[in-house]
Formats: structure tokens, C-alpha cells, sequence
């Protein structure tokens, strides 16, 4: 998806106004609590499925409630042995949301296959709507391009969905619920900047949002990073089995057997004093100063960006593995919260709630709630609660 996000922008945005309206809401004179998580949930599943599959669906809140992937997780708490006698019981969810979800999308991918198969036996014809410009039409394209029909079996391609919205929807809703606690407790003075920023850089390219322009907000990706510097949601992280018969032997001369079980303390990293200042404290522009101090080009800023990988910052890991979909994950996370700054007053809270440890994985609070107002003053209509295709 990498190559579309520039024309993905205004989808993007559009899609961000309207959830947050639907799940924030547009009072402007009085304060209402929302919990951060269940909502964002929800806001980052509209907007992530926008560029999936577009309207209506992304609006349909069964393609949000996916749990499926969880299950595996569940399954390596078990002993081995165990396993194929319990995988059986504990995928039944799994085997029942797929077919809900199969359900809500089947209809929309069978219609999409007519149309493309329409159009390429009469390129001329008019009466066909024009092409979407999302990711189930991309893989409805790459599908045909390949020639194999199981491939563009309405089923594959809504499984092909289904994981792409657990790879999407999970870690995104999970990074900005961080993110919106660290500004809520976050001094005054920090989201005045943000919302000074964001104005200045919407002024600058006509009131809309383009890909130029979302790159600009230098200190809202540096927010980002801070917090997802302070918050990973791994202890340790970049797992790899040594598969060399005659294993291998680090540049320190330490040998590791062939089968030895490597990774790295991902969340020690990131709070070592030694690589960052006061490591334990959130600063947001803290690599936003970084690069004004070195005063160079946005090439030689690029490795302090939200999106950019090293050793000393390894959210999306490193090297040719890291995380492919980064790139879009800012891109919709930074218009989701261009859209909670802009909008939306916070009632300060003076202390960040803490998310519990389930092993080496965290998780953000998943209960606490916030008060927010909409601020602007102007006339808005409460968008329709979304109908379920299930």
C-alpha cells in the first residue's frame, strides 16, 4: 500500500472527521467521558478499512470486532504435547468470525469481479462505476494478473482482508490510545504547539491534506515516537532461531549452537539512559529538537522520523525485515490525531494510568476513559450509526 498513500490522504482524512464525530461526539458545551481505547479502537477501524475495502463498509463495526489472531497466543501457553487436543476448542471464535466476516465483505467482493470482468471484456463501457481506488481492488487486480483462481475466490480475498485488519488494527489502536494518554497528561503548552503546527502546515497547502503536508508536522512525529519509544508493547522483541548447522559465532566471539532462541530487550533499549536523556520521561519534541538542533535537510533528518528504524529504536524492528506497512500506519495515525487535537479540548488527567504485563507483552489501559469537548462552536450533525452487513 506503500505507493498509494498519497492518494489515499483525503479518503483518510474524511474518514477520521466522521469517526471521531460518531465516537467523540460533537458537543461543544459540556464534557463527556470516552474511553480511549474501546473508541480509537473503533476510529482507527474505520479509517484503516476506508483504504481496505471504502464506504459503506468501513463503517460496519463487524469488520472492527477481530479477535481472531489471539487464539495462537493463547495456544503457546499450553504444553505441546496438549496442543492439537485444545487448538480444536479454543479457534472455535476464530472459525465463527471469519464466516461473519466472510458475510459482511462477500457480497461487495462479487460485485467488484463482475465489474472488473465486465471491464475487461469492454473497456468502453460507461455504465460501469469507475474503478475504487483501495486495497480489495488491488487484490482483486494483482489476483487476475496472476492467472490462478483460487486466488480470486471471493473467500480468499475476504480472508486476505481479515488479515489485513489484524495486522493493521491491533497494533495501531493499541500505539494511539499511548499516544492520546501522554497528551492528555502532557503539559498545556504541548498541544497548543501541535495545534499551532497543524494550522500552520493546513494553512500552507490550501486547507487540504496531501502527503507533502503530512510530512511537514515535524512535531507531531516526534510525539509519536516518543511515545512509542516510552510504550512498546514488547519486552523484547526481533525473535530469530539459529539455523546454521554448525550455528554461528557473534562478532564478540560468543558461539551459539544451532536451535539457540535469540532476541533483543527491545523495551530496555528504548529506555536506556545511556541513548536517551532522561529516559523515563516524555518529551515530546524530543527528536523534533533533535533535528532543528543539526539543522539539516529533511534527508538528514529522516533517521529521527516516527517511521525511521536503528538499533537504538526498534518498534517496527530493523533491517530488511522491519515492518513493511509502517509507512501507512504513521500516515493514518497522524491524521487521527491531527483530528482529536484540532477538534477536541482534554480534560487534563495528572497522572498516565498503567497497562498491564501479560508476560513480555503490554498493553495500553484498555478501561480508562478521558473527558473531551468538541470545540468548535459551528452548526455539525451527528453521523448515522453504521448498519451491519452480518
Amino acid at each position: 500500500m506503500t505507493p498509494h498513500i498519497g492518494s489515499l490522504i483525503p479518503a483518510l482524512a474524511d474518514e477520521a472527521d466522521w469517526a471521531f464525530k460518531r465516537h467523540w461526539g460533537i458537543n461543544n458545551t459540556e464534557w463527556h467521558e470516552v474511553c480511549v481505547f474501546e473508541s480509537l479502537r473503533h476510529i482507527v477501524g474505520s479509517v484503516a478499512n476506508r483504504s481496505f475495502v471504502g464506504l459503506p463498509f468501513c463503517r460496519d463495526p463487524g469488520l472492527v470486532n477481530n479477535d481472531v489472531p489471539f487464539s495462537a497466543s493463547i495456544l503457546n501457553l499450553f504444553w505441546e504435547p496438549l496442543r492439537p487436543l485444545i487448538a480444536p476448542l479454543i479457534t472455535i471464535p476464530n472459525r465463527i468470525h471469519t464466516r461473519r466476516f466472510r458475510k459482511i465483505v462477500v457480497s461487495e467482493i462479487d460485485r467488484r469481479l463482475r465489474d472488473y470482468d465486465a471491464r475487461q471484456a469492454n473497456p468502453e463501457d460507461k455504465s460501469l462505476e469507475p474503478e475504487p481506488n483501495d486495497f480489495l481492488q488491488w487484490a482483486i487486480q494483482q489476483a487476475k494478473a496472476l492467472g490462478d483462481p483460487y486466488m480470486w475466490r471471493s473467500e480468499t480475498l475476504a480472508d486476505r482482508l481479515l488479515i489485513l485488519n489484524f495486522a493493521a488494527l491491533h497494533t495501531s489502536s493499541l500505539f494511539s490510545t499511548w499516544a492520546v494518554f501522554d497528551l492528555v497528561c502532557s503539559k498545556p503548552e504541548v498541544i497548543d504547539e501541535l495545534r499551532e503546527e497543524i494550522s500552520t502546515v493546513l494553512a500552507a497547502h490550501g486547507g487540504q491534506w496531501t502527503k507533502k503536508a503530512v510530512a511537514q508536522l515535524e512535531k507531531l512525529d516526534s510525539a509519536m515516537r516518543e511515545s512509542a519509544r516510552l510504550n512498546s508493547v514488547l519486552a523484547v522483541g526481533l525473535r530469530r532461531v539459529v539455523l546454521a548447522d554448525n550455528g554461528l559465532t557473534t562478532p564478540s566471539g560468543v558461539h551459539l549452537p544451532k536451535g539457540t532462541h535469540i532476541s533483543v530487550p527491545v523495551y530496555s533499549v528504548l529506555r536506556d539512559e545511556t541513548i536517551y536523556t532522561a529516559a523515563d520521561t516524555y518529551m515530546p519534541f524530543r527528536f523534533s529538537d533533535q533535528r532543528n538542533e543539526k539543522g539539516a535537510e529533511y534527508g538528514k533528518r529522516a533517521p529521527n522520523n516516527f517511521t525511521a528504524t536503528s538499533p537504538e529504536f526498534l518498534i517496527f524492528g530493523h533491517g530488511k525485515h522491519a515492518c513493511t506497512g509502517r509507512f501507512f500506519a504513521a500516515t493514518a495515525l497522524k491524521l487521527i490525531l491531527v483530528n482529536a487535537i484540532q477538534n477536541y479540548d482534554f480534560d487534563k488527567i495528572s497522572v498516565k494510568p498503567e497497562g498491564p504485563w501479560y508476560g513480555d507483552f503490554r498493553l495500553p489501559p484498555m478501561k480508562d476513559t478521558i473527558r473531551v469537548k468538541r470545540r468548535y462552536a459551528r452548526p455539525e450533525k451527528a453521523p448515522p450509526i453504521a448498519i451491519s452487513h452480518a
